[in-house]
């Protein structure tokens, strides 16, 4: 394709601003701004500072001292309407020891009650023997229980036990704990 060169038109080159039409930056404002306002700082304080006096020495006072003269009158006290301040200053409250005396509980009857550890309840007979294993592995003996709940179907309960007492169940329990396996003691038979 050809071209006519001759009838083409020459664009004016474009012209760049050389002066910036914007003022001076910000920055700078604030600049003069804080060193106009200190320099004024500076003025006022030294020209309005107190005037520090130098220590004076002073000896011994060459002549008596006066007496002071007396300063204003204070009215008399007047009497306070309410009398219970002065007779609690005065009066000397005993407490009742009688009534604060406590006697020392009976001492606990031993305890011989058996508790046996529930260590889990799953719906899969699987997963209750699952947890047995777990448990004879920490040297216990559990047994399954299975339990008919009327609303909710067959469940099958893992026990520690057969009947231990409260120390050992509280024993058995920690151990089940640090091995991550949850439990709650409930007393046998019930």
């Amino acid at each position: 394709m050809a071209r006519d060169y001759a009838r083409q038109r020459k664009e004016a080159p474009r012209r760049t601003h050389t002066n910036n039409s914007r003022g001076l930056p910000g920055w700078l404002w604030a600049l003069c701004g804080l060193t106009l306002g200190l320099g004024i700082a500076a003025i006022v304080f030294i020209v309005y500072r107190p005037v520090e006096s130098p220590a004076v020495v002073q000896g011994p006072p060459s002549r008596p001292v006066a007496t002071p003269t007396p300063g204003p009158v204070v009215p008399p006290r007047q009497e306070s309407r309410f009398k219970f301040y002065d007779g609690l200053a005065k009066a000397q409250v005993r407490p009742n020891e009688d009534a604060y005396k406590v006697e020392p509980p009976p001492p606990a009857a031993e305890d011989t009650s058996r508790y046996v550890i529930q260590a889990g309840s799953f719906r899969a007979r699987d997963d209750a023997e699952r947890r047995k294993a777990n448990i004879a592995l920490l040297g216990f003996e559990s047994t399954i229980k299975q339990v008919d709940l009327l609303d909710r179907g067959t469940v099958y309960r893992v026990q520690v036990g057969p009947d231990m007492s409260r120390d050992a169940a509280e024993k058995a329990m920690r151990q089940l704990a640090d091995n991550d396996i949850d439990s709650f003691a409930t007393r046998a038979g019930g």
